[in-house]
């Protein structure tokens, strides 16, 4: 069930979007933590994901199953990093940054979702959208502010 973020992954419309979806709100949490406590929780969570997605893809017989939504959190997460609590457009503009990385899965995003045949590629695939997310946050920020500091 952690897998499938407790059955979110099993919508007939979208599971990745879905799990994107109710992952905010765990984001959103940790982005009120100081940085050393969320990056603790964060690599914890990715352990754990890691582990679940796989015994997930074998108990289903499929490597990153649709069901499978918890590396969505994983991605969404990377792609808040460095967003203040307040920033709630930000969030937002996360979540499609990502939505559309995750999708199109560029370089290194599709070698993982390709070739990596395990839960860490499951999971790892996310990771490397949301870090093309975060990115284009940061560009997007830089472009309309002048500044890369979220605040």
């Amino acid at each position: 069930m952690a897998a499938s973020l407790g059955g979110v992954g099993y919508s007939p419309i979208a599971p990745g979007t879905a799990g994107s979806f109710v992952s905010l709100p765990l984001v959103w949490g940790a982005s009120h933590l100081p940085a050393l406590p969320s990056a603790i929780l964060f690599i914890a969570m990715l352990c754990f994901s890691i582990v679940a997605a796989g015994k997930a893809s074998v108990l289903w017989g499929k490597w990153d199953d649709q069901r499978i939504v918890i590396d969505e959190t994983m991605g969404l997460w990377v792609a808040c990093i460095g967003l203040q609590p307040s920033e709630f457009a930000w969030f937002g503009a996360a979540f499609l940054a990502f939505r559309l990385f995750d999708i199109t899965k560029p370089w290194p995003a599709s070698y993982f979702d390709r070739q990596v045949k395990s839960g860490v590629g499951v999971v790892m695939d996310d990771v490397a959208a949301g870090g093309w997310a975060l990115l284009s946050l940061y560009a997007a920020k830089l472009l309309l502010t002048g500044s890369l500091l979220f605040r």
